[in-house]
């Protein structure tokens, strides 16, 4: 016989644990894990075709070693806007990373082509 949520949680409420209840709990735990991982691959997917553009963009305007201030600037986007994408565009190999001294300013991380 299969237990409602009403019987688990007033099981559970009463102190009653048992196999029944366990093996409610599993098959729960095992539909919100499911739900879980479906809604991030959607999120991702959604994500992947939003910044697509905006990498490409990057990708195009970079000329020799920039930071983000200036790739922000020639993209015409915030730096924060700029800066995520940028770190993607390392993790996926088509952009490298290193630290410029700028006088007055201090370190700041710039982006070249890989």
């Amino acid at each position: 016989m299969t237990m409602t949520n009403r019987e688990f949680f007033s099981n559970i409420i009463n102190g009653v644990i048992n196999d029944e209840i366990i093996d409610k709990a599993k098959e729960e735990l095992s539909k919100l894990d499911s739900r879980n991982a479906k809604r991030a691959d959607a999120k991702s997917a959604k994500r992947a075709t939003e910044y697509e553009p905006i990498e490409k963009s990057i990708l195009d305007s970079i000329d020799g070693t920039m930071t983000t201030a200036e790739i922000a600037s020639v993209v015409g986007l915030s730096v924060n806007k700029v800066s995520p994408r940028c770190k993607a565009l390392v993790e996926k190999g088509l952009l490298t990373e290193s630290e410029v001294k700028i006088p007055k300013v201090g370190v700041r991380k710039a982006y070249a082509k890989a």
